[in-house]
């Protein structure tokens, strides 16, 4: 019993450490697995939610899947979210369809919302008094095997939203990354970066390219000098991560 999570501040982790916990499944980071094979009978996913869609890293990490298991797998997906999770069930729904996997059950849990300061907008901090009892719910539903009956529907409009979004304002607006001479090489952004794409070079931190980033935004929520700048963007005062969670729970590399 497998759930694979991703996390980039902490919210997804929590979710799937105690979700872990209540279930007794064991949990693992898609972005560090290096063996692709699953052989048991209950899978699940927990994922932060990306442009009102599955995040590409999750989405290459399900393709990449062998299932060797031969019995009926009970398959579920919990995201977070600090909003609508748009086309993401839908988009979960059709990649396990082609690996012959039934997306049994679906929820979502409210966190706040890591890519709000970039809008101006305040977070949501009252969702972190009531997450925990959402969890538990969910892990009583899962521990029953319960299945969702609703049938989802694909909104076409949904994709037009991700589309801006991820054009306009990811690639466009937040493409740029710079380091600002206050940083003092903890190395933590190197060691938060899921795809590798941060090094630490002739005694600097460096991003290795623009293309290879997931904006899971880690580094620069992460960063105790606020030193890291997207496009024009700095999180000055702004940061958030999950207060329950540190940094070295999250680091990809040591």
């Amino acid at each position: 019993m497998m759930i694979y999570y991703f996390s980039g501040t902490g919210n997804s982790y929590q979710v799937a450490k105690l979700l872990a916990y209540l279930t007794q499944d064991k949990m693992q980071d898609i972005s560090t697995l290096k063996d692709y094979k699953h052989d048991d009978s209950v899978m699940g996913f927990v994922f932060p939610v990306h442009c009102y869609d599955v995040l590409d890293l999750m989405q290459d990490f399900i393709k990449k899947l062998e299932i060797k298991s031969d019995k009926k797998i009970y398959c579920y997906a919990v995201v977070t979210c600090g909003g609508k999770v748009g086309n993401t069930f839908i988009t979960m729904q059709d990649l396990l369809k082609a690996k012959n996997i039934d997306l049994a059950y679906r929820n979502e849990v409210y966190l706040p919302d890591n890519i709000l300061s970039f809008w101006g907008k305040k977070y949501d901090y009252n969702s972190l008094n009531t997450y925990k009892d959402k969890v538990l719910k969910i892990a009583e539903e899962l521990n029953q095997r319960k299945t969702n009956n609703n049938v989802l529907v694909k909104k076409s409009w949904w994709y037009v939203i991700k589309k801006y979004i991820s054009w306009l304002f990811i690639k466009k607006c937040l493409q740029k990354k710079t380091v600002k001479k206050n940083c003092i090489h903890c190395k933590r952004c190197v060691k938060l970066c899921p795809t590798n794409n941060i090094i630490e070079e002739a005694g600097k931190i460096k991003f290795k390219s623009n293309n290879n980033c997931i904006y899971c935004l880690s580094c620069i929520q992460w960063c105790p000098m606020q030193a890291i700048n997207f496009g024009n963007y700095n999180l000055k005062d702004k940061q958030y991560h999950h207060p329950e969670v540190v940094e070295n729970e999250l680091f990809k590399r040591w």
